[in-house]
Parts: structure tokens; C-alpha cells; sequence
């Protein structure tokens, strides 16, 4: 018999461990085969959206929404946001100049990216045979 509520609980055998044998209870302070989920204190998550654990607790890691972004990035490196989720916005490699621009302002590539002045000759190039098969000059 359970002290508080005076009814009568029945031994439970569950087919998944708890970590630290944590099980919840029912309303009537009886042992589920539910996890016990410990309280966090997190960052906060946008809509409150964590990402859940083998448990089915929360972690401390933001759920990612899925993304529909127009354009794919070179490799499908996605820039993260402040939650660790993935952005429309391509991640970019490291640029590596002989020559510093002024004001280090570079051309950008088609995703965004600083690119070097060897890259954006070859996009050019690359641009303006495009254009002659096109039929424009």
C-alpha cells in the first residue's frame, strides 16, 4: 500500500533502465516504466523546442526546425545560429590572400563567400563564356 493515498501499487517490470534507476510515477505515486526526467537549466531554446534524449528527456540541445532553403551550399555546410541550428546561409571556408583588399572588402561568390581575386577571375571568365553561349556579350 502507498502511504500517501493508501492504494495498493504493484511491482512493475520494465523492459528499458532508467538511468539511476529514476522511474516517474502515476498520479498515484506508483512506479511507471516512464523515466524520471531530471531539471535542467539550459539556455533557452526557441518555442521551448529541446531535443530529447533516449529517455525522451529533454537535453539542453535546441530541436532544429527542418530547413527549405532555395539554394544548396557548396558541400551542405549550413552557418549554425545561436542555438546550434543550421542556417540558410553557407558556411565559408577560410579565405587565404597574397594581398589584403582595401578595407578588407572581397568580391563574394555566388553563396555569399569572400573569395580571392585568382577565384573571382576564373567566376568571371566562367561568367562570360556563359554569356557568348548565350548569345550576349
Amino acid at each position: 500500500m502507498h502511504a500517501h493515498t493508501g492504494h495498493v501499487c504493484h511491482e512493475v517490470f520494465c523492459m528499458m533502465e532508467c538511468p539511476g534507476d529514476l522511474y516517474a510515477s502515476d498520479e498515484n505515486g506508483c512506479q511507471t516504466c516512464g523515466c524520471a526526467c531530471p531539471q535542467l537549466k539550459c539556455l533557452p531554446c526557441p518555442n521551448q523546442m529541446y531535443a530529447k534524449d533516449q529517455y525522451g528527456c529533454d537535453t539542453c540541445h535546441c530541436e532544429c526546425s527542418e530547413l527549405n532553403c532555395n539554394d544548396a551550399c557548396p558541400g551542405g555546410m549550413y552557418a549554425k545560429d545561436q542555438y546550434g541550428c543550421d542556417t540558410c546561409h553557407c558556411e565559408c571556408s577560410e579565405l587565404n590572400c597574397n594581398d589584403a583588399c582595401p578595407g578588407g572588402v572581397y568580391a563574394k561568390d555566388e553563396f555569399g563567400c569572400d573569395i580571392s581575386s585568382a577565384k573571382l577571375a576564373t567566376t568571371l571568365q566562367r561568367l562570360q563564356q556563359a554569356c557568348k553561349v548565350m548569345g550576349r556579350s
